[in-house]
């Protein structure tokens, strides 16, 4: 009896015991899984940040994220461990002009890529392969936000499953060859997130396990049904959608064409709403106002979020935790990884150029982990301007920890067409055009030899080639051998009036020898040899008809303005020296020097740019192709182009310009020039006594094709001139 007895007791006091030592438990499981749901919505999905921050405010934790296009950039930010504070400062000193741009900073770019930049504005090469011609699939590559995305999920870097990251993950992308949803829950965080947010078109399809991807919002920008597959219980929908626009809206192609992709995606997300609970919660901002593209109102767009989330969700305070659990699972999201010390460097590329040329261009080193110094090299080598993307990981091989470059080709070359144009018009019905175009081979071999093809129809016709090739992996030094067939036109005038107008017709060959100074400098030597002949167009005055030149010539020149249109800062400086011979097939001996130096500066706005050119024939005597004119915009402004012309000449000038709002999207300048020089036969005039003072009143606007310019300018005698210019400042 007595052992049923104690039996029975033990029986009893288990019964008793054992709610009271499973009912933690029982209560931490009858928490429901929150998941978050971001929808895509371009710039107005900054205000997911903010709804992120109330989260935070109101301790209501997440469980699971599920984000679109912009939803999955900030939702992806968020898994790996960012917390909305660091979102939030992250989006408010983002300069989104720059990573939402593929065009490498103009101070990265190689020094004959300036070349490029500075003679052929036009921005935008169209690629020449086995295929024919070929465009980029997308405007953007995606270069600099994809740089943006590794170095803020280096914490992560190596977690292939996004179950385990700090919260778990999943992004939504469009399969574009089926339309069809692609769930993108593993591989590399990055990757996913710039997949996830491809607009066809804007960005180039991202290429991920061989499905061809571009931005989710298509196929599910609200993926509630991605949520609850993640074990969601309860759904937190947050709605940036971009609304439809109403008829008066509707003004263009364009705008048809977006209110058509607007349709397809609220469609989509209709579906997915219309699956929310009654335990749910769907969020709206009121972003009205602010347009997907309306970068520059990420901050409002935060608020907004933030507000309307709290709004929303203060009534749902069950879903809150206490603050001891919430600082836990606060805790529990940190990603801090200590990465060890880099032992080993791989370039890989998949075109011409040897990897040992890409590893040296980019100048880096094993030891600990530099991510700003990774960055310059990778944007040094972006700057050669043949790459689609160059991305890179960390790597573990054989216990080595290591850094992996990848380098893409342009996937529309491997050569290149570049167009430029230029044209003056005084608005007296003088005018002068020339349109070029450039072709050039890259990578012809492995050290990375350009062959570069000019064609120039207008005023001043021409055809060259030259033939670039580097003689180490360094590309410090370079030969360049290189042709050139062209026709100028010198006037000569009388006063104001043109009395007789010739051209000139050259055929010339080079052979240059040169060291190259990074990206910001160029020393040539060579041989040039010249042939020619004069004919007269108009007037009477007499010239002699052919001309033979033989000549050394020497050159450096310095490149590191920021921008070729309008630069704000940075020097452009040249020096050239032609030594004409006998022994080398000239006439007669004699040297020719030239020397220009500009500088730019700028204070808010508002720039000042600074030029001092001058040029002389030494011994006096140089023939009339080679002698010096000035005249023209910013060239004693209100004087004819090539009005003055002599032996030797001096100009210097301060330009001034501010920027303006953009007028139709495109910067806009106002500005001012004063300008001081002149030309003279003898060396014996020289003298400011004798220099002409002319100024200018000018707006500008940076175009596709250049810079345009609307201008007054007046000489101190009095003479005036309009101006209508577009391409390059100086001829």
């Amino acid at each position: 009896m007595s052992r049923w007895t104690s039996t029975i007791k033990r029986f009893l006091f288990i019964a008793v015991l054992l709610p009271a030592l499973i009912q933690p438990l029982l209560a931490t499981e009858s928490r429901p899984r929150v998941g978050l749901v971001l929808s895509g919505g371009g710039a107005r999905g900054a205000a997911h940040v903010g709804v992120l921050q109330a989260l935070e405010d109101l301790r209501i934790p997440v469980d699971v994220v599920a984000g679109t296009s912009m939803g999955a950039l900030v939702g992806g930010l968020y898994a790996a461990g960012k917390q909305p504070a660091e979102l939030a400062a992250l989006v408010e000193t983002i300069d989104w002009d720059e990573v939402l741009s593929d065009k490498p900073a103009r101070s990265r770019l190689s020094f004959r890529r300036k070349q490029d930049d500075r003679d052929f504005l036009i921005d935008f090469d169209l690629g020449v392969g086995a295929d024919g011609l070929s465009l980029p699939r997308g405007l953007l590559q995606g270069q600099k936000l994809n740089l943006l995305l590794r170095s803020q999920t280096l914490a992560v870097t190596g977690t292939s499953d996004f179950s385990e990251l700090p919260t778990p993950f999943s992004a939504v992308a469009t399969n574009i060859e089926t339309g069809e949803a692609v769930i993108l829950n593993s591989g590399e965080l990055p990757l996913a997130m710039r997949a996830s947010m491809a607009v066809p078109g804007v960005f180039a399809p991202v290429e991920i396990d061989g499905q061809l991807l571009v931005d989710g919002g298509i196929a599910n920008n609200m993926p509630i049904d991605v949520a609850r597959a993640m074990g969601a219980d309860i759904v937190i929908a947050v709605d940036v959608q971009y609304p439809l626009d109403n008829r008066d809206d509707l003004r263009s192609a364009v705008d048809i064409t977006n209110q058509l992709i607007t349709i397809v995606v609220m469609r989509e997300a209709e579906k997915q709403l219309a699956t929310l609970r009654a335990d749910d919660i769907l969020i709206v901002p009121p972003l009205s106002g602010i347009g997907s593209s309306a970068f520059e109102r990420t901050v409002d767009a935060m608020r907004l979020g933030y507000e309307a989330a709290i709004n929303d969700l203060q009534p749902r305070s069950s879903l809150a935790l206490e603050p001891g659990a919430y600082q836990e699972y606060v805790a529990g999201r940190k990603a801090e990884r200590e990465h060890p010390p880099i032992e080993y460097i791989i370039v890989e590329g998949d075109g011409r150029l040897e990897s040992q040329v890409l590893a040296q261009r980019l100048g880096l080193a094993t030891g600990p982990l530099d991510v700003a110094q990774l960055e310059a090299g990778i944007a040094e080598l972006y700057g050669l301007d043949t790459f689609e993307i160059i991305d890179y990981r960390l790597q573990q091989q054989n216990g080595r920890y290591g850094l992996a470059i990848d380098a893409t080709d342009k996937g529309w070359g491997p050569d290149y067409i570049n167009l430029g144009t230029r044209l003056v018009d005084d608005l007296e019905g003088s005018s002068r055009y020339t349109i070029g175009l450039r072709y050039t081979r890259t990578a012809v071999n492995g050290l990375g030899a350009e062959w570069r093809s000019d064609v120039q129809v207008g005023t001043n016709p021409r055809l060259a080639t030259e033939f670039y090739q580097p003689l180490d992996r360094g590309w410090r030094y370079f030969i360049a051998p290189s042709i050139a067939l062209e026709r100028f036109e010198v006037d000569s005038f009388s006063g104001e009036q043109r009395v007789a107008d010739f051209f000139v017709t050259t055929a010339s060959g080079q052979l240059d020898f040169g060291r190259a100074f990074g990206n910001w400098g160029e020393l040539r030597l060579g041989l040039q040899r010249t042939t020619g002949r004069i004919s007269r167009r108009t007037g009477l005055l007499e010239a002699p008809s052919s001309f033979d030149n033989g000549a050394f010539i020497a050159g450096f020149r310095v490149d590191t303005l920021d921008d070729a249109s309008f630069p704000r800062r940075g020097w452009q400086s040249s020096l050239e020296w032609q030594g004409f011979r006998t022994d080398l097939g000239s006439r007669s001996n004699g040297d020719r020097i030239e020397i220009a130096a500009s500088y730019a500066l700028t204070r808010g706005k508002s720039t000042f740019r600074w030029s001092q050119r001058a040029g002389s024939n030494l011994d006096g005597d140089g023939e009339l192709q080679n002698t010096f004119s000035l005249g023209g915009l910013f060239n004693l402004s209100g004087l004819r182009n090539g009005q003055l012309r002599g032996q030797h000449y001096a100009i210097s000038d301060l330009v001034y310009y501010r920027r303006m709002e953009p007028a139709f999207t495109l910067p806009f300048y106002a500005g001012a020039s004063l300008e001081l020089g002149n030309t003279w036969e003898r060396s014996s005039q020289i003298s400011a006594d004798n220099a002409i003072f002319a100024g200018s009143l000018f707006i500008g606007v940076d175009t596709f094709a250049g810079p345009l310019y609307l201008a007054w300018g007046v000489a101190e005698d009095g003479q005036s001139a309009a101006y209508f210019v577009l391409g390059p400042r100086f001829d």
